[in-house]
């Protein structure tokens, strides 16, 4: 009988701390569904707008494949990445923009909207791509110097990415349009031998060739030795002159008399 007592005891303090607590359990299960019924609205629509923005970009592409120029004009791009903001299809269309404006030649417009996906998006899967335009931009306008140091922010934020080794193989470019053919020349090297990277390695074994034909003293060894007289001295005939004969053959009987015992 003890036990039940004890457990009718706990039921009865329950029930009390309930009627005590009643307004504030009430109050928390509200904020707690509301809190529910916002996130699933949230959500839902999310879902809604992002479905609703791959539509349109789709759409969008279809229409444009049956013209003439299959090409999506960047305005219509740009106006969609504005309906769609912080959805993939919006992403997808404001870098589309982008890249379509530099294909174009309008590399500074490129640029801002390259830019722009940066500073909107930089968690996005495409922001590498996104750093790469921006450099490749600052080059085509022949900022040489701001380019290198665009290409060289790509190696260093995306270093696993395709986007680094393509990066590099730009940068030597522009170190040999500002005549460095040795950094050319090295960064050439490494890519060309590096495996796994595909047509990259081949197109800088292809650049490095050219380079060295260019600057023939880039395809010595680093630490080959340089000519000097030990090599001039093994080249050398090994006999030796005919007046050095003579000498010795003149000397060594003298050497002979000198050296006989006298009885």
């Amino acid at each position: 009988m003890r036990p039940a007592t004890t457990d009718s005891t706990k039921a009865y303090e329950f029930l009390a701390w309930l009627e005590l607590n009643k307004k504030r359990l009430a109050f928390g299960i509200g904020i707690g569904l509301l809190l529910f019924v916002v996130v699933y609205v949230y959500s839902h629509f999310r879902g809604q707008k992002e479905l609703a923005g791959n539509r349109a970009l789709l759409a969008l592409q279809a229409k444009q494949a049956g013209a003439k120029d299959s090409v999506v004009p960047a305005a219509d791009l740009l106006k969609l990445a504005g309906e769609y903001e912080s959805t993939s299809a919006g992403e997808r269309a404001l870098l589309l923009a982008a890249g379509n404006l530099f294909a174009q030649g309008d590399y500074a417009q490129a640029r801002k909207y390259f830019e722009q996906f940066q500073k909107d998006n930089s968690g996005s899967p495409l922001a590498p791509l996104a750093a790469f335009g921006a450099a490749a931009s600052l080059d085509a306008l022949d900022q040489v110097d701001a380019a290198l140091a665009a290409y060289q922010a790509v190696v260093n934020q995306f270093p696993e990415d395709a986007v680094a080794l393509r990066a590099r193989l730009a940068m030597g470019t522009l170190h040999e349009a500002k005549n460095q053919p040795e950094q050319a020349h090295r960064i050439y090297d490494q890519l060309s031998k590096q495996i796994g990277v595909g047509r990259i390695a081949s197109e800088a074994g292809e650049l490095l060739e050219k380079l060295e034909r260019r600057f023939p003293h880039l395809n010595q060894p680093t630490n080959a030795p340089v000519a000097s007289a030990t090599t001039t001295v093994t080249a050398a005939p090994a006999t030796p002159p005919s007046n050095a004969v003579s000498t010795v053959e003149t000397s060594t009987p003298a050497a002979t008399t000198e050296a006989a015992p006298v009885e």
